[in-house]
């Protein structure tokens, strides 16, 4: 992976890593998001799905009644 002209080799990766999944994104799909996970070395690897598409998953009652507050717990705990 190339960044602003350096190349990022991403198997250095060994922070924690949470991944939040829309079911339904027509924009990053959760196969796309989810394959993250085969290319860091992180031993904890995190996933939150919600149902729903792009811009449910920032801004949909699910969001802020589940996803948020999981994640911050997720944090929280790291």
């Amino acid at each position: 992976m190339e960044v602003d002209g350096n190349i990022i080799d991403i198997k250095k990766i060994t922070a924690p890593l949470l991944t939040i999944v829309a079911e339904a994104d027509d924009l990053v799909s959760p196969e796309s998001s989810l394959a993250i996970k085969n290319y860091v070395s992180s031993k904890d690897k995190t996933s939150l799905t919600i149902a729903g598409g792009h811009i449910g998953l920032c801004m949909s009652k699910m969001a802020h009644e589940k996803l948020w507050p999981e994640t911050a717990k997720w944090i929280l705990s790291h």
